[in-house]
């Protein structure tokens, strides 16, 4: 009786539509996310620095290819500079 109700509960909140959502974005905000860190972290310790922790930490996760693109995104992000209220806005983001 409690395995039949498990079952029938279970399939009426549809659980594989949920992780493929949380899947789906992750895979698309994840380079935005990073790229907020690296930009807000840079401006504190140094871009270089933040990239090289970044790179280590991720490799172990994801592997050593995925880890190059995520970083090849970061340095390719289209804007060079950086202004005290883009790390302010960027810090309150993360914060939030």
């Amino acid at each position: 009786m409690l395995i039949r109700e498990t079952v029938q509960k279970l399939q009426e909140q549809n659980p594989i539509m949920y992780p493929a959502t949380i899947a789906f974005f992750t895979v698309f905000s994840l380079p935005s996310v990073l790229i907020i860190i690296v930009q807000t972290l840079g401006t504190v310790m140094g871009t270089a620095k933040v990239r090289e922790q970044l790179a280590s930490q991720v490799s172990g996760l994801i592997g050593t290819a995925s880890t190059e693109e995520i970083i090849n995104i970061i340095q390719n992000r289209g804007w060079y500079s950086s202004s005290l209220l883009v790390t302010i806005a960027s810090i309150v983001f993360l914060l939030r």
